[in-house]
Protein backbone atom coordinates (compact mmCIF):
# COMPACT_ATOMS: atom_id res chain seq x y z
CA UNK A 1 0.00 0.00 0.00
CA UNK A 2 2.82 2.36 0.87
CA UNK A 3 4.47 1.69 -2.49
CA UNK A 4 1.16 2.33 -4.27
CA UNK A 5 0.65 5.59 -2.38
CA UNK A 6 4.18 6.71 -3.27
CA UNK A 7 3.53 5.88 -6.90
CA UNK A 8 0.32 8.00 -6.98
CA UNK A 9 2.11 10.81 -5.14
CA UNK A 10 4.97 10.75 -7.62
CA UNK A 11 2.57 10.79 -10.58
CA UNK A 12 0.66 13.74 -9.09
CA UNK A 13 3.84 15.76 -8.60
CA UNK A 14 4.92 15.08 -12.16
CA UNK A 15 1.54 16.20 -13.47
CA UNK A 16 1.75 19.47 -11.51
CA UNK A 17 5.30 20.00 -12.68
CA UNK A 18 4.32 19.35 -16.29
CA UNK A 19 1.47 21.89 -16.13
CA UNK A 20 3.77 24.42 -14.50
CA UNK A 21 6.42 23.90 -17.17
CA UNK A 22 3.77 24.23 -19.90
CA UNK A 23 2.61 27.59 -18.49
CA UNK A 24 6.17 28.86 -18.26
CA UNK A 25 6.77 27.87 -21.86
CA UNK A 26 3.68 29.82 -22.92
CA UNK A 27 4.76 32.91 -21.01
CA UNK A 28 8.38 32.87 -22.11
CA UNK A 29 7.88 31.55 -25.63
CA UNK A 30 5.56 32.14 -28.55
CA UNK A 31 2.80 33.65 -26.44
CA UNK A 32 4.83 36.74 -25.57
CA UNK A 33 6.25 37.09 -29.05
CA UNK A 34 2.73 37.80 -30.30
CA UNK A 35 2.33 40.70 -27.85
CA UNK A 36 3.30 44.11 -29.32
CA UNK A 37 6.40 45.73 -27.90
CA UNK A 38 5.35 49.10 -26.48
CA UNK A 39 8.91 50.37 -26.48
CA UNK A 40 9.42 49.60 -30.15
CA UNK A 41 6.22 51.25 -31.36
CA UNK A 42 6.54 54.77 -32.78
CA UNK A 43 4.02 57.39 -31.70
CA UNK A 44 2.83 59.78 -34.37
CA UNK A 45 0.83 62.99 -33.90
CA UNK A 46 -2.70 63.09 -35.20
CA UNK A 47 -3.24 65.32 -38.19
CA UNK A 48 -5.44 68.38 -37.99
CA UNK A 49 -8.35 67.31 -40.15
CA UNK A 50 -10.83 70.01 -41.14
CA UNK A 51 -10.65 71.77 -37.81
CA UNK A 52 -12.68 74.94 -37.46
CA UNK A 53 -11.12 77.77 -35.51
CA UNK A 54 -11.32 81.52 -35.07
CA UNK A 55 -9.47 84.49 -33.65
CA UNK A 56 -10.52 87.73 -32.06
CA UNK A 57 -8.08 90.47 -32.99
CA UNK A 58 -6.43 93.06 -30.79
CA UNK A 59 -8.14 96.40 -30.16
CA UNK A 60 -6.98 99.20 -32.46
CA UNK A 61 -8.22 102.15 -34.49
CA UNK A 62 -9.28 101.00 -37.99
CA UNK A 63 -7.66 103.98 -39.71
CA UNK A 64 -4.22 103.24 -38.35
CA UNK A 65 -2.19 102.41 -35.29
CA UNK A 66 -0.52 99.20 -34.27
CA UNK A 67 -2.62 96.06 -34.38
CA UNK A 68 0.16 93.91 -32.97
CA UNK A 69 0.55 90.23 -33.77
CA UNK A 70 -1.34 87.11 -32.73
CA UNK A 71 0.75 83.93 -32.76
CA UNK A 72 -0.97 80.85 -34.15
CA UNK A 73 0.05 77.19 -34.27
CA UNK A 74 -1.65 75.37 -37.14
CA UNK A 75 -0.72 71.93 -35.80
CA UNK A 76 -2.71 72.61 -32.64
CA UNK A 77 -5.16 75.30 -33.71
CA UNK A 78 -5.05 78.50 -31.73
CA UNK A 79 -2.37 77.43 -29.29
CA UNK A 80 0.48 79.93 -29.21
CA UNK A 81 3.53 80.45 -31.41
CA UNK A 82 3.67 78.42 -34.58
CA UNK A 83 3.82 78.69 -38.35
CA UNK A 84 1.96 82.00 -38.74
CA UNK A 85 0.98 85.26 -37.09
CA UNK A 86 -2.16 87.29 -37.67
CA UNK A 87 -1.10 90.91 -38.18
CA UNK A 88 -2.10 94.19 -39.84
CA UNK A 89 -5.61 95.71 -39.93
CA UNK A 90 -8.10 93.75 -37.82
CA UNK A 91 -5.34 91.12 -37.44
CA UNK A 92 -6.72 89.65 -40.64
CA UNK A 93 -3.42 89.31 -42.53
CA UNK A 94 -1.44 86.06 -42.41
CA UNK A 95 2.29 86.49 -41.88
CA UNK A 96 4.39 83.32 -42.08
CA UNK A 97 7.11 82.82 -39.49
CA UNK A 98 10.71 81.93 -40.34
CA UNK A 99 11.06 78.70 -42.30
CA UNK A 100 7.53 78.73 -43.74
CA UNK A 101 6.02 79.95 -47.00
CA UNK A 102 2.57 81.09 -48.08
CA UNK A 103 0.81 80.15 -51.31
CA UNK A 104 -2.63 80.80 -52.68
CA UNK A 105 -4.62 78.23 -54.57
CA UNK A 106 -7.78 79.01 -56.55
CA UNK A 107 -10.44 76.57 -57.69
CA UNK A 108 -14.17 76.93 -58.28
CA UNK A 109 -16.07 75.93 -55.13
CA UNK A 110 -12.78 74.91 -53.53
CA UNK A 111 -13.12 72.65 -50.49
CA UNK A 112 -10.24 72.80 -48.00
CA UNK A 113 -11.22 69.42 -46.59
CA UNK A 114 -10.85 67.46 -49.82
CA UNK A 115 -7.71 68.97 -51.36
CA UNK A 116 -4.62 66.83 -51.88
CA UNK A 117 -1.00 67.81 -52.22
CA UNK A 118 -0.82 66.64 -55.83
CA UNK A 119 -3.81 68.81 -56.73
CA UNK A 120 -2.32 71.88 -55.12
CA UNK A 121 1.16 71.57 -56.65
CA UNK A 122 0.07 72.42 -60.18
CA UNK A 123 -1.85 75.55 -59.22
CA UNK A 124 -0.16 76.97 -56.11
CA UNK A 125 1.13 80.55 -56.42
CA UNK A 126 3.90 81.62 -54.04
CA UNK A 127 3.19 84.85 -52.16
CA UNK A 128 6.70 86.29 -52.29
CA UNK A 129 6.17 88.73 -49.43
CA UNK A 130 4.92 86.01 -47.10
CA UNK A 131 1.89 88.20 -46.36
CA UNK A 132 -1.64 87.17 -47.31
CA UNK A 133 -3.97 90.03 -46.51
CA UNK A 134 -6.67 91.90 -48.35
CA UNK A 135 -7.02 91.41 -52.04
CA UNK A 136 -5.56 94.60 -53.47
CA UNK A 137 -2.64 92.77 -55.13
CA UNK A 138 -4.38 89.58 -56.17
CA UNK A 139 -2.87 87.45 -53.40
CA UNK A 140 -5.18 88.21 -50.49
CA UNK A 141 -7.65 85.94 -48.77
CA UNK A 142 -10.28 88.58 -48.14
CA UNK A 143 -11.75 91.54 -49.98
CA UNK A 144 -11.47 94.70 -47.94
CA UNK A 145 -14.45 96.89 -47.26
CA UNK A 146 -14.69 99.19 -44.26
CA UNK A 147 -18.27 98.17 -43.52
CA UNK A 148 -18.40 94.58 -44.78
CA UNK A 149 -15.14 92.74 -45.59
CA UNK A 150 -15.73 89.37 -47.25
CA UNK A 151 -13.67 86.21 -47.87
CA UNK A 152 -12.10 85.96 -51.33
CA UNK A 153 -14.25 83.39 -53.11
CA UNK A 154 -12.84 80.11 -54.46
CA UNK A 155 -9.50 80.57 -52.68
CA UNK A 156 -7.48 78.84 -50.00
CA UNK A 157 -4.14 79.71 -48.43
CA UNK A 158 -1.43 77.04 -48.25
CA UNK A 159 1.17 77.29 -45.47
CA UNK A 160 4.12 74.93 -45.80
CA UNK A 161 7.84 74.53 -45.24
CA UNK A 162 8.31 73.99 -48.99
CA UNK A 163 10.06 76.92 -50.64
CA UNK A 164 8.71 76.03 -54.10
CA UNK A 165 5.38 74.76 -55.35
CA UNK A 166 6.96 71.54 -56.62
CA UNK A 167 8.27 70.84 -53.13
CA UNK A 168 4.78 70.76 -51.61
CA UNK A 169 4.40 67.08 -52.57
CA UNK A 170 7.22 65.99 -50.25
CA UNK A 171 7.08 68.78 -47.65
CA UNK A 172 7.12 67.96 -43.95
CA UNK A 173 4.20 70.27 -43.25
CA UNK A 174 1.33 71.38 -45.49
CA UNK A 175 -1.71 73.21 -44.13
CA UNK A 176 -4.68 74.54 -46.06
CA UNK A 177 -6.69 77.46 -44.67
CA UNK A 178 -10.00 78.70 -45.97
CA UNK A 179 -11.53 81.88 -44.59
CA UNK A 180 -15.19 81.25 -43.76
CA UNK A 181 -16.14 84.60 -42.30
CA UNK A 182 -14.59 87.96 -41.47
CA UNK A 183 -15.95 90.92 -39.55
CA UNK A 184 -15.15 93.14 -36.59
CA UNK A 185 -16.62 94.37 -33.33
CA UNK A 186 -16.11 97.00 -30.67
CA UNK A 187 -16.12 94.34 -27.98
CA UNK A 188 -14.45 95.59 -24.83
CA UNK A 189 -12.27 98.03 -26.75
CA UNK A 190 -12.01 101.75 -26.04
CA UNK A 191 -14.28 104.12 -27.95
CA UNK A 192 -13.18 104.33 -31.59
CA UNK A 193 -11.30 101.02 -31.48
CA UNK A 194 -12.33 97.68 -32.93
CA UNK A 195 -11.11 94.11 -33.13
CA UNK A 196 -11.29 91.70 -36.05
CA UNK A 197 -13.30 88.49 -36.03
CA UNK A 198 -12.08 85.66 -38.26
CA UNK A 199 -13.49 82.16 -38.64
CA UNK A 200 -11.65 79.69 -40.82
CA UNK A 201 -11.15 76.01 -41.63
CA UNK A 202 -7.73 74.33 -41.24
CA UNK A 203 -6.80 71.07 -42.91
CA UNK A 204 -3.42 69.34 -42.67
CA UNK A 205 -2.65 67.30 -45.77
Amino acid sequence: MKNLARTFSTLALCAVFAISCSKKDQLSGAGLEKEPSIQSESVTALAVTCASDSIIGNCATPSGGSWGAIDFDLSSPGRGAGQIQFVDRFNATIQVTSGYYAYIYDEADVDACSLTRSTIVSGAILVSSGLVGYNNTGTGWYNYSLMSPTPTPNRVVVITDASSASGISSASEVYVLKLDNIGYQAGSCSIGQFQGLLTFTINEI
